[in-house]
């Protein structure tokens, strides 16, 4: 596996807890980050080109406040975050 350097800057105390966890676990910081993105982002070293936008949940969103002609909101690209927290799509139109 190719690796290459590149520059974190975080707190000093965090560096310390990574230092101190990285020494109990007999490895290094650098390995910590790098198994921290694998598991948070899904992002494998080398292993994947793409990230899977299958399961991106904001794709998921897509349609779900319906088709204007078929009842659904005519200002939803306006308004979407009202619709998304609670408001009632059925008021086509009527902006606040």
């Amino acid at each position: 596996m190719e690796m290459t350097k590149t520059l974190l800057t975080v707190p000093k105390r965090m560096l310390g807890r990574m230092k101190t966890l990285a020494h109990r676990r007999k490895t290094t910081v650098s390995r910590l980050l790098r198994e921290a993105v694998e598991k948070t982002y899904g992002i494998d070293a080398g292993l994947k080109g793409e990230l899977d936008w299958t399961e991106d949940p904001l794709l998921k969103l897509i349609g779900v406040l319906g088709d204007p002609t078929d009842g659904g909101p005519n200002d939803s690209a306006l308004h979407h975050d009202k619709y998304l927290d609670g408001g009632d799509p059925k008021k086509r139109g009527k902006a606040e």
